[in-house]
């Protein structure tokens, strides 16, 4: 096997726990995920049903990839662009303002981390054919 299917399959693993485990708390518990997963900076709401749905399709996705990773890259590029969106458009403006409102630190840490790891880990000659 060769190193980097070993990377993807590494990646893919941490996205079935960590996804899944996010999703399914947004999905069946809202009001753990509200005030647990985003620091209680947001309500349970629909929006909240709509991203767990989302990262409980990446959970399943990467679940895929476990068994075969390259297919199921693609994923690591979703997650780098709304991670990404995410970070330059709310945690930034968020940090820059100083505001002492509530806020998901520890999402915002985590989406900086996989923001700084994906680009290593996407095959991306793969992914665009080059």
């Amino acid at each position: 096997m060769a190193v980097e299917h070993l990377a993807l399959r590494v990646i893919h693993g941490i996205n079935v726990a960590a996804a899944g485990f996010f999703g399914l708390s947004a999905l069946f518990a809202p009001k753990f995920a509200a005030t647990q997963l985003f620091s209680g900076s947001i309500a349970p709401s629909h929006s909240l049903s709509v991203t767990g749905a989302l990262w409980t399709s990446i959970s399943l996705g990467s679940a895929c990839g476990l068994y075969n990773p390259l297919p199921f890259a693609s994923i690591l590029l979703i997650q780098l662009l709304y991670k990404g969106l995410f970070v330059v458009f709310h945690t930034l403006p968020w940090l820059a303002g100083g505001r002492k409102t509530s806020f998901p630190a520890i999402m915002s840490a985590v989406f900086m981390f996989w923001i700084v790891v994906n680009p290593f880990i996407i095959p991306w000659g793969y992914l665009f054919a080059i």
